[in-house]
């Protein structure tokens, strides 16, 4: 369950960046897509992804962020508990760590702990 709690989180901040990066724009919710590119980068810089990894976590994070908020959208049970949702997490970190050697996915590992961590 704190695994699936972390992704959560993830998913939050990730949202949570990409809405402060947009601040002075108009208050339109950012989409899945644009969630999905600023994680996208964020990963390239601090994971130091090389160029044929980057379209690989893009096209997995866009997927498992567009995923993500449609489940969302649908609303009903509590997140924690969706069991669509934690498919879609667990589907998401093993795309990433299909792709991520073993150091970047313990940076990625991190990077949601201290994402995690800044939340609370």
């Amino acid at each position: 369950m704190s695994r699936l709690a972390s992704i959560i989180t993830t998913f939050v901040l990730a949202s949570s960046v990409v809405a402060t990066g947009h601040a002075q724009a108009p208050a339109t919710p950012p989409t899945p897509q644009q969630e999905a590119e600023a994680l996208t980068q964020k990963m390239t810089t601090q994971l130091k992804l090389t160029p044929a990894q980057v379209p690989q976590v893009s096209q997995i994070n866009t997927s498992a962020l567009t995923t993500i908020s449609e489940i969302k959208a649908k609303g009903g049970r509590k997140l924690k508990e969706d069991k669509s949702l934690k498919s879609a997490m667990d589907d998401w970190d093993t795309g990433l760590k299909g792709v991520l050697t073993g150091e970047q996915y313990s940076g990625w590992q991190q990077m949601q702990q201290a994402m995690k961590d800044q939340k609370q």
